[in-house]
């Protein structure tokens, strides 16, 4: 199943959503991150597991290539594995 075109800026579209798409998954890790820290007796394995979830996505969202139209409509159509 393809992404349906939008028009001349479909492919310029996709990746800016799919870089957004990166920046709310990394977000969810950051508030599981935030929530833990204020707790009186907190997991430094839970913290150290968010860290590097979110330095994942970082690594993702910043060496993603536009051209990768693949891995552009894996994040688009909520695969798992991201």
């Amino acid at each position: 199943m393809g992404l349906p075109n939008l028009g001349i800026n479909n492919d310029s579209i996709n990746y800016e959503v799919a870089l957004e798409s990166i920046g709310a998954r990394a977000h969810r890790y950051v508030n599981a991150q935030h929530k833990e820290e204020q707790k009186e007796h907190p997991s430094a394995a839970l913290i150290e597991y968010c860290k590097q979830r979110i330095s994942a996505f970082d690594d993702l969202r910043e060496a993603l290539d536009p051209s990768d139209k693949e891995v552009i409509e894996r994040l688009l159509t909520g695969d798992n594995f991201f």
